[in-house]
């Protein structure tokens, strides 16, 4: 049979205690809510409009602590698995996350993996669209073919020159000589060993603010040593005359045809 405490929009609170200290269950009139101090078993299937649990209240699923989700008053979300497999954020079969303690953590577009974490950084699949970049370390661009590594486009419509490229030596104790930058052209030998064949050079010869002057090289490998094949130096200013500039080709004497 069904008991009845009150009447319709007129009822009372009713609690039930358990058989250890501190463990109750009330029905709170004019709460209009069911207040529970302990643990809830349900066989079956829970409807309800909401769900409110305090501070470091956890939800649990599965046995032996599978999972579980609270808020405790300091971090959002907390979630542990507690046996350590991987977390998947799926809709239907659809892969959206993969979470995997200890190893990478994996993000999905149209169920295809597009980016995951490893031990080094990142692995990203496809193609990474981005307002600018900022790198603080080495970087390795690798194809398997003979497509372009690196393309600079600019779109601009205007006369001015784009796209650019540049090279900035950002030295805080820039000196006459210093290297400002080198591009170098490097193949294997017959033994495998990487080796560079050219390489072209840029060097400030004076770095007086207001009379800076440069320098352009092109060395080539002959005979398996380095050769300055080509440079262009404006050279210095002294007592307001140019000077030591020149323009030379084989300054290194290499006998060769011109």
């Amino acid at each position: 049979g069904t008991i009845t405490v009150g009447v319709d929009d007129t009822g009372y609170d009713v609690k039930f205690f358990g058989a250890t200290s501190g463990k109750s269950m009330l029905w709170d009139e004019s709460a209009d809510s069911l207040i529970v101090n302990g643990t809830v078993d349900v066989v079956g299937t829970v409807t309800a409009d909401g769900l409110i649990m305090g501070d470091a209240e956890k939800i649990q699923l599965g046995a032996s602590t599978d999972f579980e989700i609270w808020h405790d008053n300091t971090n959002s979300i907390n979630v542990i698995e507690g046996n350590y497999h991987p977390i998947h954020f799926l809709h239907g079969a659809e892969k959206l996350m993969v979470l995997d303690d200890d190893a990478d953590v994996q993000l999905y577009y149209n169920n295809g993996l597009k980016l995951a974490t490893t031990n080094t950084g990142v692995d990203v699949t496809g193609t990474v669209t981005a307002d600018g970049l900022t790198v603080a370390g080495a970087t390795t661009m690798t194809t398997a073919d003979n497509t372009a590594q690196l393309t600079l486009i600019s779109t601009d419509a205007d006369g001015s020159s784009g796209p650019k490229l540049t090279m900035f030596r950002n030295s805080g104790s820039p000196a006459d000589g210093d290297a400002l930058g080198i591009i170098d052209f490097t193949g294997e030998d017959s033994n495998g060993d990487e080796t560079r064949y050219v390489a072209m050079f840029a060097r400030p010869t004076d770095v007086t603010n207001g009379d800076e002057f440069g320098k352009f090289q092109i060395i080539v490998a002959t005979d398996g040593v380095d050769k300055d094949y080509f440079h262009i130096d404006a050279g210095t200013k002294s007592s307001g005359s140019f000077v030591n500039g020149e323009i030379v080709f084989n300054e290194d004497s290499q006998d060769i045809d011109f």
